[in-house]
């Protein structure tokens, strides 16, 4: 397994950020979320912070995959 996480191991780091402005910026019209638009202010924000990650793994997921072939050169 973390041989097969390595060889995407660039692609991950250069679209992780990508990734969360991508999920940040579209939720964005709906209103101030909590975890995501919101300063940490409590410890619950970390739990609402967690609750995010499969939406940005979901992202990172899609940028990967459209940009697996350029790393594969």
């Amino acid at each position: 397994m973390a041989a097969l996480v390595n060889l995407a191991a660039m692609a991950i780091f250069l679209c992780h950020q990508t990734a969360l402005a991508a999920v940040t910026l579209a939720t964005r019209p709906a209103g101030r979320l909590t975890g995501l638009h919101d300063q940490p202010d409590a410890p619950a924000w970390v739990l609402a912070r967690v609750a995010w990650l499969p939406g940005f793994g979901a992202v990172l997921a899609l940028l990967w995959a459209g940009f697996r072939r350029c790393e594969r050169r």
